[in-house]
């Protein structure tokens, strides 16, 4: 397995796109290719732990793990979308002439791995098939990832219900390529922040005509798009303030310390807005309450991601290790599954036969199993060949490369 991981992340720095790693290949090969292998590696390693919180979240609703009636946990998608902005950021500084292929490879490096978990809920949840022929339109939007552009719950929850989240992130990624081009990107925040603020006011005036808000407050990819576009300004500040030389050993402390405040700092503003939720919603703003404690943190996140992007303290070299690095590595895949064998559990009542704990460690085994597995068999071959595929249809003869990381949702 740690074998398998050593030559996929020597294919990171040898086998990229000329315009992606174009430092890479130009300067020194050791100092500055390691730097980059640390900065990816150090927030890769952080997938990991916010993949497990949401795992954790999701397992809690079934019973298994009182921890997880914690909505905070749920946090762990807002980190990936700050992240998500941060490093398509970081690795795509310019798309002249490029646009075509990135919008492959995002599509590759997603839609594979999001059908062969609608076939395998369909398989292990037999019911899931009636659904699909009684809801076509719904099975098509959930196929398409559109399902989340619809603020409706019977389209956003349908099938592999996490699949929300890519489906928010394709709107992203949609819209990435013109925003990637505003210089002043501080305007494009304040505009954002602007519609953010807009939407949730609409919301909170006509609440009453809502049976449910999760699917337009936490779904509707407008509503989350500012969490993105932080993590872009994140990363384009971080471009123009730092370079990509090697860590030195004066500022491991300096910079482990900073780490270490950072992740206080983000338990701190996650803890302290699930305590104000109840507070607003007592005052009538229940959407604000809402979007405050799934996406409130943004900002805390998005400086995280950057001090550890500069992956130069004692904490990011503990995040180096390849155990961890294989769980973020492997975390699209086990956010996109472990929810599949929730379900399974759910409807074959295995927690009356094995108990609530053997469910739970069955769970959580199969999960992260049944990931590294598809992240070897599915979702990595089946990136590289659709874009090699691609390529060779327009006559290209180049080197394919992994997709930038950016995580569960991904990337």
């Amino acid at each position: 397995m740690f074998n398998h991981l050593r030559i996929y992340q020597a294919k990171r720095l040898l086998l990229c796109d000329e315009d992606d790693r174009s430092i890479a290949l130009r300067d020194s090969k050791v100092t500055v290719s390691e730097s980059i292998s640390n900065k990816l590696d150090a927030l890769t390693s952080l997938r990991a732990f916010a993949a497990g919180a949401i795992v954790i979240f999701h397992m809690g609703g079934v019973g298994f793990l009182p921890i997880g009636t914690h909505p905070e946990l749920a946090n762990g998608v807002s980190f990936f979308f700050v992240l998500s902005g941060f490093i398509l950021t970081y690795n795509y500084p310019s798309l002249k002439g490029r646009v075509g292929d990135y919008y492959l490879k995002r599509i590759a490096r997603i839609w594979p791995l999001h059908l062969t978990t609608i076939a395998l809920i369909v398989f292990l949840v037999p019911s899931y098939a009636t659904w699909i022929l009684r809801n076509p339109d719904a099975a098509i939007a959930n196929v398409l990832l559109l399902q989340s552009w619809t603020a409706d719950k019977a389209f956003t929850s349908s099938l592999n219900g996490v699949s929300w989240s890519i489906s928010t992130e394709m709107f992203f990624y949609l819209l990435f390529p013109l925003l990637l081009v505003v210089r002043r990107f501080w305007i494009v925040v304040l505009a954002v922040a602007a519609i953010t603020s807009a939407g949730l006011y609409w919301v909170e005036a006509n609440i009453d005509r809502f049976d449910n808000i999760h699917p337009l407050v936490l779904h509707f990819p407008p509503l989350r798009l500012f969490e993105f576009v932080v993590g872009m300004w994140a990363a384009k500040i971080f471009r123009d303030r730092h370079s990509v030389g090697a860590s030195t050993r004066s500022n491991l402390l300096r910079n482990g310390l900073l780490e270490v405040a950072a992740i206080g700092l983000v338990v701190a503003s996650v803890v302290a807005l699930g305590l104000i939720r109840p507070q607003l919603g007592a005052v009538g703003l229940k959407a604000t309450a809402l979007w405050l404690t799934q996406s409130g943190s943004v900002m805390v996140f998005a400086a995280s991601i950057y001090v550890f992007a500069i992956g130069s303290g004692f904490v990011s070299r503990l995040l180096h290790a390849r155990f961890l690095v294989l769980l973020g590595e492997i975390s699209f895949a086990t956010y996109m599954l472990h929810q599949i064998f929730i379900k399974y559990a759910r409807v074959t009542d295995l927690e009356s036969k094995f108990g609530e704990l053997g469910v739970a460690v069955a769970i959580i085994f199969a999960s992260y199993m049944g990931s590294y597995v598809l992240w070897v068999a599915i979702e990595t071959p089946a990136r590289r060949g659709i874009v090699a595929l691609a390529r060779a249809a327009k006559g290209r003869v180049t080197r394919d490369a992994p997709s930038p990381n950016e995580g569960p949702l991904p990337g």
